[in-house]
């Protein structure tokens, strides 16, 4: 499995458009976020995500380096890049690992 910055990849459908996400620019996205035993955590319909977003998790940051338009991925997040040994109290247990579905809908800038 592919690794971008520590966070494993698979690409669920690619597609062969030219720009591709990078740390410049920002994207507008769908994503379903899950633990690694499969227990659904959040599904968001559209969202935007930039590198330099201190508010989304690290892992999905750097997981949607990349992609493309209409691409697919679904990002296993390490503890230390999402919620690490503190997770989310009643929502997230410590030391959880993630996954992510992430769609990009649209590549801004």
């Amino acid at each position: 499995m592919p690794t971008v910055k520590n966070v494993k990849y698979k690409i669920i459908r690619t597609r062969n458009t030219e720009s591709t996400l990078n740390e410049e620019n920002s994207c507008r996205a769908s994503m379903i976020i899950r633990l690694n035993k499969g227990q659904l955590i959040r599904q968001i319909s559209d969202c935007e995500i930039s590198y330099h977003d201190r508010n989304m998790i690290a892992g999905i940051r750097y997981g949607v380096l990349g992609m493309r338009c209409g691409e697919i991925r679904e990002l296993t997040i390490p503890p230390h890049l999402a919620y690490g040994e503190l997770g989310v109290p009643d929502l997230i247990p410590p030391d959880s690992v993630l996954k992510v579905q992430v769609k990009v809908k649209q590549i801004i800038g």
